[in-house]
């Protein structure tokens, strides 16, 4: 059995960027459109300068709370439409 090759943070990421890339890669299993996501907050990070990360973290922190608004809409239409069945994960966190 093949072994997977080892994680590789994007190269255009600046060191400190690739990193936290690299940690938030090795403590979560992420899907392929986390990755794209997590690239795309690195890259982010990396074009704000250090007077307008706040800004980007801000907005990134907002993202982040739509979508997971989001998520408890289709889990309510879900519900609704009665195609909620076993096996289910509900995404609120209540």
């Amino acid at each position: 059995m093949r072994s997977s090759p080892p994680i590789r943070a994007p190269k255009h990421l600046k060191p400190p960027t690739r990193r936290w890339w690299l940690d938030v890669h090795a403590h979560f299993d992420l899907e392929p459109h986390h990755v794209r996501l997590l690239t795309l907050a690195g890259e982010a990070w990396d074009r704000a300068g250090a007077e307008a990360r706040p800004g980007a973290l801000a907005a990134f922190k907002e993202a982040l709370a739509t979508r997971a608004y989001l998520r408890t809409v289709i889990d309510d239409i879900d519900e609704a439409l009665g195609e909620v069945g076993e096996g289910h994960v509900s995404h609120r966190r209540h």
